[in-house]
């Protein structure tokens, strides 16, 4: 299985675990995750997670972890509604 389908599946799992623990309130999902920061957490959580599997490990051994990082980021802030803080200089 390619690492970013793996991770893909990780990303969807990770949404929705956030999802159920997060109270409804108004605005956007992005928001309502913490925006940026909260997203972070959220993917530097799972891709430790993930790396500390010995399950799954090995789907990672010639991954670029950061660069992964940054792209779960990413999505995450664009699935999220929050596409516009989803540049690697936005704060």
């Amino acid at each position: 299985m390619p690492v970013f389908s793996l991770a893909s599946r990780l990303a969807g799992a990770a949404l929705a675990a956030a999802l159920l623990a997060a109270p409804a309130r108004a605005g956007t999902l992005y928001d309502d995750l913490g925006g940026r920061a909260g997203l972070q957490r959220i993917a530097d959580g799972m891709l430790q997670r993930a790396l500390a599997d010995p399950r799954i490990e090995e789907k990672f051994k010639d991954a670029d972890i950061e660069r992964l990082q940054g792209l779960l980021l990413l999505d995450f802030c664009k699935l999220t509604g929050g596409a516009h803080a989803a540049t690697p200089d936005a704060t």
